[in-house]
């Protein structure tokens, strides 16, 4: 019979996809626009023209572009191109790189490699190779734009996506994620101001397929039933917004096809009203939807996107009728006030939140995800009830993955209602220390002495088959650290 150990500092190795993902750049466009792919998040991955790294790039190529953005808080992405071979005139087959997050983010300019013929820095025929650009934006992101005529073609480019630490780079708590959505608690005007495109791609189904550019989350639960509608109002008429409303109870993970989708090209003001009939549109719309009829207890995420810089902000007016009205946040089982993440050198991950009031509360959730999109449950935990003091709780994840780790907080009210609370994530990188651990029965008897890697604990604890029961051990690494603590074995 297989046993199953708990026990603090044990480690479970993931087997990483060592495969870095390969990127094709688009040779046409999403709903009418440039844009021919969805924003990615990532820290590594290979870059090729469309033929990919054995075939020429194709003609007829009409300046469409993709957005490669971090995945890392405080990062910005490299590109390192090892290859590139386009037709020697810049004013037929050209790529160009933008530092920002969409398509009309200012073009780079690499010495020795860029040239002003034809436009401004564009790369064509065989620079020298290897050349690279790195993003010095908020978002973090680069844009791959490439354009090519109906006569000959060429080899095309090989680049390889990276990142590195820059001050500037993307914040992980910032509201251009889900995770990170900015609870709306009462019928009153909200502004905001968006940095970049976040850390996780999200929004790319139904009519926002294109992604995020500069965005900002909004998530909101109803009290009352009724009516929703809002409107976005630009500070500055001639910028062009976008949004994607999706619920209701959905998750960050799993956001599914929004409910209410504008991708409209227009200009001003856009939203959901009544006047109109439609639930969903592309470029081609005039930036309105129709109103949606919601339930009491449902709750809700809204994605506003901007579509190109400069950002100067815009203010959403909240539109309730027929009885809607949002959840007083004051009302809510839990009054959150942190929720974090900290890797510690015993390769465990300790889980800290502070409520400030809870009110029938019954217990938390915890779920873990290795990407921010689909998260498993982890674990869960009894709550304090009802309280109004400050309660901090915890909760250590003794066998995380290596890289990022996130984990999803939930509440489960006395009713068996669930409420979303906060996501945190954390960077786990394994202590592999050696050294040498021994095992103690409760009456100091030593049962076991080994000197093992710190990664291979768990197995040769499985190996020496201990009986159920509660145990102490002694760590002692090779560098004369010492950690001691307790287990139990059970069946």
């Amino acid at each position: 019979m297989v046993k199953n150990i708990f026990i603090t500092f044990l480690v479970c190795i993931a087997l990483a996809d060592l495969q870095a993902q390969t990127y094709l750049h688009p040779t046409s466009g999403i709903d009418g626009t440039y844009v021919g792919a969805c924003m990615v998040n990532t820290c590594s991955g290979n870059y090729y023209d469309d033929g990919g790294a054995a075939s020429n790039y194709s003609n007829n190529i009409s300046s469409y572009y993709r957005v490669f953005c971090p995945n890392t808080a405080g990062n910005c992405i490299t590109a390192t191109f090892t290859s590139f071979d386009v037709q020697n005139d810049c004013t037929k087959d050209y790529l160009t790189i933008g530092n920002g997050a969409t398509q009309n983010s200012t073009t780079i300019a690499i010495p020795g490699v860029t040239t002003v013929a034809g436009g401004a820095n564009r790369i064509c025929g065989t620079p020298p190779v290897p050349f690279s650009a790195t993003a010095t934006n908020a978002s973090g992101c680069l844009v791959m734009r490439f354009t090519s005529n109906a006569s000959s073609n060429a080899a095309g480019w090989a680049a390889t996506i990276s990142c590195s630490a820059c001050a500037i780079g993307p914040v992980a708590t910032d509201p251009n994620d889900c995770i990170n959505a900015i609870a709306i608690c009462d019928d009153l005007p909200v502004t905001g101001v968006e940095s970049g495109p976040g850390l996780v791609s999200e929004s790319c189904s139904g009519c926002t397929a294109g992604g995020e550019n500069y965005s900002t989350w909004y998530y909101f639960c109803f009290e009352t039933s009724g009516t929703f509608g809002f409107t976005i109002d630009p500070v500055t008429n001639t910028d062009d917004y976008d949004f994607a409303l999706y619920g209701p109870d959905v998750s960050c993970g799993a956001l599914g096809t929004p409910v209410r989708c504008s991708y409209a090209a227009s200009t001003g003001n856009t939203g959901l009203k009544a006047t109109v009939s439609d639930v969903s549109e592309t470029v081609t719309g005039n930036g309105w939807v129709d109103t949606l009829h919601v339930t009491a207890g449902e709750c809700y995420y809204l994605m506003v996107n901007h579509w190109s810089p400069p950002v100067t902000g815009y203010t959403i007016d909240w539109d309730l009728t027929d009885g809607a009205t949002f959840v007083d946040c004051d009302l809510l089982p839990v009054t959150l006030t942190s929720f974090y993440a900290e890797a510690y050198d015993n390769n465990t991950v300790s889980l800290t939140w502070e409520t400030e009031t809870e009110f029938n509360n019954d217990y938390y959730i915890i779920e873990r995800s290795t990407d921010g999109q689909t998260f498993e449950p982890f674990m869960q935990l009894d709550a304090k009830g009802n309280s109004s003091d400050k309660t901090t709780y915890f909760a250590v994840d003794a066998h995380p993955n290596l890289g990022i780790n996130y984990y999803k907080l939930s509440q489960v009210d006395l009713n068996g209602r669930t409420t979303y609370l906060k996501t945190a994530s954390v960077d786990v990188q394994y202590n592999n220390s050696f050294g040498t651990i021994s095992i103690y029965d409760l009456s100091g008897r030593i049962i076991h002495s080994e000197v093992v890697y710190r990664s291979q604990i768990a197995v040769m604890l499985d190996a020496i088959q201990l009986d159920p029961g509660v145990y102490v051990y002694r760590y002692l690494q090779e560098n004369g650290v010492s950690e001691n603590g307790k287990f139990s074995v059970v069946r």
